[in-house]
């Protein structure tokens, strides 16, 4: 079986043709494709989450409830073998290629080892690996990742151009070429000039012989913020504070809100600006495509045009008199949707518990610790805090009760029984799943008293005395 893996770059229209290969997984699995559910519904995240070095925080690990170091060694003590079954279903389904798409490869795989480590994971599967690698100008590149700082509450200012530069891995293409190439060969990685080739969509489908009629059509994602959103990120937090976010976990805008923003002012550097950036990698970007086929120095020459006319950077450093306000505000309302899916959250580990499935329970009860210990960052307190603090602890200790006391307290149970226990996470997975479908399906005893007591009382249909046949 062939290996199709995309590695990135960033915001080279990756979105896009991920959003539309999940949208397709049937119709490329008819083609022969296998598009990984496994690793990503969309992104296939888990692939460099697996690779990174031990200590490296990835902000990725939250959005999968990865909450813990115990969360993280379970997920890489499991990854492995959860993935060659996957490649064996799709060996099954008849499937010659199997597709994964993870651009963030790009940015968070910065070093040989991770690369190989990636290496490693993959190789023993599949009989040929192909690397797709899409690059574009990188004065466009910064520019589009502007407002994925701004998404992290990283400011976004004029100096934040003087930092773009070959040093920066990045930004670096040679450096990412050799890194890859080194471990995985050069004559296997394939890079995509996006100048030239502007539909990212079209040459991965072209590359794993995927013929898009009939399918689904990709809808283009744009994740560009407004230049005046991110003038607002900007004013809204004291300076001081943005080299650490986590000091003021709640102070800041969620993404997915951001990303519903209107944007009819994207964010312009100039010509002047751009020209500068784009110089400092002449000589890198050349090295790279000496000796390429696929790729030629033009490619990374920008479309000067639209750089012209007057920029707006200075539209990012406009005081705002009210940006301690807005800061409040937003740190007001964030305040109130973390309370909302903490008392969610313990809800769901009370009535796992009552219903005798300690593994949900546990699941649950975890994700509520993380988001108490995070009201507890932002410094939130009162009597709702502490309520719902008794409520964490009441369920901790059912726990303990049916763990069979202390000796391993506050471990979850699929950690405790993976001790000395080869083998313990699929079965810790097929139990929850069964605990799973058997919450979905039976009532708990409250809640059937509950219904029974609620159900309106059923009328028995009024009978005659006289039976049929009696009568004269």
């Amino acid at each position: 079986m062939k290996l199709i893996l995309h590695i990135g770059t960033e915001k080279t229209g990756t979105t896009t043709a991920q959003v539309w290969a999940a949208r397709n997984r049937e119709g490329l699995a008819r083609q022969g494709v296998f598009y990984s559910r496994l690793l990503g519904s969309t992104c296939h995240v888990k692939l460099h989450l697996w690779c990174l070095a031990l200590g490296r925080h990835d902000e990725s690990f939250q959005r999968i409830k990865i909450l813990s170091q115990a969360d993280r060694e379970a997920f890489r003590a499991r990854l492995p073998d959860e993935f060659a079954a996957e490649v064996r279903e799709a060996q099954k389904s008849g499937c010659h290629t199997f597709l994964i798409s993870n651009e963030l490869c790009h940015s968070r795989l910065v070093s040989p080892e991770e690369v190989q480590t990636a290496r490693k994971f993959v190789e023993p599967h599949f009989d040929q690996i192909e690397l797709i690698c899409a690059l574009r100008p990188q004065i466009d590149l910064a520019v589009s990742s502007a407002s994925n700082l701004t998404k992290a509450a990283r400011p976004v200012t004029r100096a934040f151009f003087d930092e773009v530069g070959p040093d920066a891995n990045y930004y670096n293409y040679k450096t990412l070429f050799d890194r890859w190439a080194t471990v995985f060969g050069a004559e296997k990685l394939r890079l995509v000039p996006i100048r030239r080739t502007p539909d990212f969509t079209a040459v991965l489908a072209a590359h794993a012989g995927i013929d898009m009629k009939g399918l689904e059509p990709p809808e283009r994602v744009n994740e560009a913020l407004d230049v005046r959103v991110m003038a607002m990120i900007n004013a809204m937090k004291p300076r001081e504070l943005f080299d650490s976010p986590s000091k003021e976990p709640l102070s800041y805008i969620p993404r997915d809100v951001l990303k519903q923003l209107p944007c009819e002012e994207r964010l312009h550097p100039g010509l002047e600006v751009a020209r500068s950036v784009q110089a400092r990698f002449e000589e890198s970007n050349r090295d790279l495509a000496n000796g390429r086929s696929d790729v030629e120095f033009s490619d990374f020459e920008p479309d000067w045009r639209r750089y012209e006319g007057p920029g707006n950077l200075d539209l990012l450093e406009q005081p705002c008199v009210f940006s301690g306000e807005l800061a409040a505000l937003v740190q007001i309302l964030n305040q109130d949707i973390a309370l909302a899916e903490l008392h969610n959250e313990i809800q769901d580990s009370e009535r796992h518990l009552e219903r005798n499935h300690p593994v949900l329970a546990r699941r649950a009860l975890n994700v509520a610790q993380h988001r108490l210990a995070l009201l507890k960052k932002a410094n939130f307190s009162g009597q709702r805090m502490r309520k719902f603090q008794s409520r964490v602890e009441a369920v901790e200790q059912g726990l303990e009760e049916i763990d069979g006391g202390g000796a391993n307290r506050g471990l979850r149970r699929p950690e405790k029984e993976l001790e000395g226990t080869e083998g313990a996470p699929r079965r810790e997975r097929r139990r929850a799943q069964k605990e799973l479908e058997a919450s979905r399906q039976k009532p708990s005893r409250e809640e059937r008293r509950r219904g029974k007591k609620n159900r309106p009382e059923r009328k028995r249909p009024l009978r005659s005395r006289e039976q049929p046949g009696d009568g004269a």
